[in-house]
C-alpha cells in the first residue's frame, strides 16, 4: 500500500515538473513563428510565408524634393554625330552620319617605350576596336552588347588615349571626345527609350557618365590655363 502511494507521488511530481518546463514550448496547434534571425522554412503556415516575402518598400522621394534640373551641358558646342536612316538600292539600310568629329591622332608609342606605356597603348587599341564594332552593330540591328559594359569600355577606352599623351594640353581633345561620345551614346539611349525599347533610367546612367566627363574636362581645361598663367 505505501509502494503504491510513493509510486503516484513520483508520477505526479514528473507531471508538475513536465508542465512547468514545458510551458514555454510551443503548441504544435498554434502558428508557427520563425525566429527573425532565421529564414522561413518551406513547412511553414501560409501566412508566416507570405509576410516573409514582402520586399522592402522604400518611399519614393517626394515631387517637391526632387533637385531641380539647373545645367543640360557645360559645353553645347560639342555635339555628337546626327545619323540619318535610308534604304538603299537592293533594300539594305544606310547609315548617313553628319557632323563627324574625327578622333585626334593617337599617341605615338616607339620602340623603345616602357612595357607599362606598350600595354596601356594596346588596352587603349582594343578598346577602340570593340567600341568600333558596337557602334556599326547598333547603327544597323539596334542595341548590342551589355549597356553597363559598353558605358565603362566607353570611359576607359578615351582616358587611356588622353594618359597617353605627355602634356595635359595635348589630352584636352580626348576629354571632348569623350563628351561627344557619351553624347551620343545619350541621344540614342534617348530615341530607344522614347519607342520603349530601353527603360528609362538608363538615361539617367548615361547623363551621369556625360556629365562626368564634362567635370573632367572643366577640370583638366582649368589645369592648363592655369600652367599657362
Amino acid at each position: 500500500m505505501r509502494l503504491a502511494l510513493v509510486r503516484a507521488s513520483l508520477l505526479f511530481l514528473v507531471a508538475a515538473f513536465a508542465v512547468s518546463t514545458g510551458s514555454g514550448r510551443p503548441n504544435p496547434q498554434d502558428p508557427k513563428v520563425p525566429d527573425k534571425k532565421e529564414p522561413p522554412s518551406p513547412t511553414d503556415p501560409p501566412e508566416v510565408l507570405k509576410a516573409a516575402k514582402q520586399p522592402l518598400r522604400v518611399p519614393p522621394v517626394p515631387a517637391d524634393k526632387v533637385p531641380v534640373k539647373v545645367l543640360d551641358s557645360a559645353f553645347p558646342d560639342l555635339k555628337p554625330p546626327t545619323r540619318e536612316y535610308k534604304q538603299g538600292p537592293d533594300g539594305k539600310p544606310i547609315v548617313e552620319e553628319k557632323g563627324v568629329v574625327p578622333l585626334p591622332p593617337f599617341p605615338v608609342v616607339k620602340a623603345d617605350a616602357p612595357i607599362l606605356r606598350k600595354v596601356q597603348y594596346e588596352q587603349m587599341r582594343e578598346g577602340f576596336e570593340y567600341i568600333y564594332r558596337i557602334r556599326s552593330l547598333e547603327a544597323i540591328q539596334g542595341r548590342s552588347g551589355d549597356f553597363r559594359i559598353n558605358l565603362t569600355v566607353t570611359a576607359e577606352t578615351y582616358q587611356l588615349a588622353a594618359d597617353l599623351e605627355d602634356t595635359a594640353a595635348k589630352r584636352v581633345p580626348w576629354y571632348e571626345a569623350r563628351v561627344r561620345a557619351f553624347k551620343e551614346i545619350e541621344q540614342y539611349t534617348q530615341n530607344r527609350t522614347a519607342v520603349g525599347t530601353a527603360p528609362p533610367q538608363e538615361v539617367n546612367v548615361v547623363r551621369m557618365e556625360r556629365l562626368k566627363a564634362e567635370a573632367d574636362l572643366l577640370k583638366l581645361k582649368a589645369e592648363v590655363e592655369k600652367a599657362v598663367k
